[in-house]
């Protein structure tokens, strides 16, 4: 086989792709995604670089240093990457529906595409890996799933943005395992062509290919979903609103820990006790009566301020990823239909970004899938996907606020909204039919019932 520069792709291509010095930039690149995803697994850091926020080994707030051993340090950490990621991938992927234009396909081949793809669903559970997916676009910016022969079915596996790379004629699929000096490191790659999987070894330094075979789908069966343009995550775009919340929550309550124990000691220590309340009211730091009892501090602790500035960074952390305040539903109950759209709105420009490169990667999948079932001809034009949005909100309680203002929807519309994962056109057509066959019964129960009338009457006639 020769790729578009004319290259053979064989042994020697496939493990010259290895020796090439691009893959120490790839591995940064996966090195620093594998780090965000201490984040979404709340695990500490070791380490951090509060000089690029974007390059913090896991939480940055979890890597607090003491100044002096007596100072207090707890740790506060609100997981909000795990929220944003998961917030994105609720909203977007949660009803993704396939649709047949039946204008495209003739009767018979309907019916095998349907039973195909039903087939691939049923399988492979298919919401939870776009699930899935769509979380680590929500986090990172991007995941890979693979299509796998298995005998006379496909098998969808998924693979984290740092699992996996995929080049112009082939892709790459790898796995860190962890060695006894707790570093991690690849021993074994997995490379797909456009019609071959090949699986290679690393082992004393040196790449081995211990495996070869064919598959049939007719192209790389790495298939590449993308977040947006840029490949990057909504969580990663608030990294530093993220952490900025973490350390004044975590400042605030090592303030007010701090301030305790200095009351303590200032009340509790006998004679000393004396000399230290002195110290602290020349400091202005307390404020203390007679008794030595705390009344209020005065110095570092504003609760009006760190309010604000808390609720500030709060929101800016929402919108600089392209979410919803979470907290903000509460208020959402009675909203008319603009005020819902306006909370919605950047939630949905982001989402309509990230269908558009999700379609086209899904376009990739179908004409694979067809390839592998060898119906390629029947082309993939007429099969489309549906995203149909999870909001927070009644969306029954809007219809019947609609209805009984008069509004009339039609039928595909009503299955649309209260039952988002049929279809909507096949829904009606199968009520059309129920209500055809009902009709057709009552005529003919009518004319069975008028046929023995007009008997009866001819029998009484002829007595």
């Amino acid at each position: 086989m020769k790729d578009k520069k004319n290259r053979t792709i064989n042994d020697e291509f496939i493990i010259n792709i290895f020796t090439q010095d691009k893959w120490k930039d790839i591995f940064a690149v996966d090195n620093y995604k594998k780090n965000l995803y201490k984040r979404y697994k709340n695990e500490c850091a070791t380490n951090s670089s509060y000089d690029d926020p974007r390059m913090a080994d896991g939480v940055p707030i979890y890597a607090r240093k003491k100044i002096r051993s007596s100072d207090v340090n707890r740790k506060m950490h609100y997981n909000s990457f795990k929220q944003i990621s998961r917030q994105k991938a609720d909203y977007l992927s949660k009803n993704i529906v396939v649709n047949f234009d039946e204008t495209f396909y003739k009767d018979e081949d309907l019916k095998k595409l349907k039973k195909i793809y039903d087939r691939i669903n049923y399988k492979n559970s298919l919401t939870s890996i776009e699930l899935s997916l769509m979380t680590y676009c929500g986090g990172w910016g991007d995941g890979f799933m693979l299509l796998n022969q298995d005998k006379k079915d496909i098998e969808i596996k998924i693979y984290k943005p740092w699992e996996c790379e995929i080049f112009k004629d082939y892709g790459v699929i790898y796995k860190r395992i962890k060695t006894d000096t707790n570093t991690t490191i690849v021993t074994n790659y997995f490379v797909y062509t456009k019609d071959k999987i090949y699986e290679v070894l690393l082992h004393n330094e040196k790449y081995k290919i211990i495996s070869k075979t064919k598959h049939t789908f007719g192209d790389i069966p790495i298939i590449h979903f993308i977040n947006n343009e840029e490949v990057e995550g909504n969580a990663e775009w608030s990294i530093c609103q993220q952490d900025a919340y973490d350390e004044l929550k975590s400042d605030w309550t090592n303030e007010n820990i701090q301030t305790r124990l200095s009351y303590l000691l200032a009340t509790g220590v006998g004679d000393i006790s004396s000399n230290f309340a002195n110290m602290l009211k020349s400091s202005n730091t307390l404020v203390l009566d007679e008794n030595a009892k705390m009344e209020y501090v005065e110095k570092n602790v504003n609760v009006e301020s760190f309010e604000k500035n808390l609720k500030n960074v709060w929101s800016d952390m929402w919108s600089a990823s392209c979410c919803y305040d979470p907290t903000q539903l509460s208020q959402m109950k009675d909203a008319r239909e603009i005020q819902i759209e306006n909370f919605y709105r950047q939630v949905e420009d982001d989402g309509n970004r990230t269908e558009l490169f999700w379609k086209k990667s899904y376009k990739k999948m179908d004409d694979m899938i067809l390839n592998f079932f060898k119906i390629n001809k029947l082309g993939s034009e007429g099969i489309s996907r549906t995203f149909h949005r999870s909001m927070s909100i009644d969306d029954m309680g809007k219809l019947e606020a609609f209805t009984r203002s008069g509004g009339i929807l039609s039928n595909q519309t009503k299955i649309e909204i209260a039952y988002p994962l049929l279809n909507p056109q096949e829904e009606e057509e199968r009520i059309n039919r129920e209500e055809e066959e009902r009709i057709g019964g009552e005529i003919d129960e009518d004319i069975e019932n008028n046929n023995n009338e007009e008997e009866n009457e001819t029998t009484e006639q002829e007595s």
